[in-house]
């Protein structure tokens, strides 16, 4: 069995034809896609791990949704500020901006190869 870091399974893969070149994730690697796509990506990470946040809290506080504080650290003129985030109303405020900037910084490669499959 090969495996994806094996030398030669390129080849292999290639051969069995398993790469689906109509498919819009299959796509060249170049410079300018790289940042956008990592922007995106990393933005999708900061989504899950607030919406980890808020089910924690949501855990823990129960079923009334998230109360309490928790400790945030913020950087003002390079300098570390400590302060405190209200688990409810600031967390979901940051969840719907971060999910907001998502949507605007979508790569449209994406966009289109969502469109593809909901057709």
């Amino acid at each position: 069995m090969h495996g994806l870091v094996n030398p030669g399974m390129a080849q292999h893969l290639a051969s069995m034809n398993a790469v689906n070149f109509d498919d819009l994730r299959v796509r060249e690697f170049v410079t300018e896609e790289r940042l956008a796509n990592q922007t995106y990506m990393g933005t999708s990470a900061d989504i899950l791990n607030v919406k980890e946040i808020l089910k924690l809290a949501t855990v823990s506080s129960g079923e009334h949704g998230p109360k309490g504080k928790a400790f945030s650290i913020s950087f003002v003129n390079m300098r570390p500020k400590l302060g405190t985030l209200d688990l409810g109303s600031e967390t979901q405020n940051l969840l719907t901006r971060l999910e907001e900037k998502q949507r605007a910084i979508k790569p449209q490669w994406w966009a289109d190869w969502e469109q593809s499959t909901n057709s």
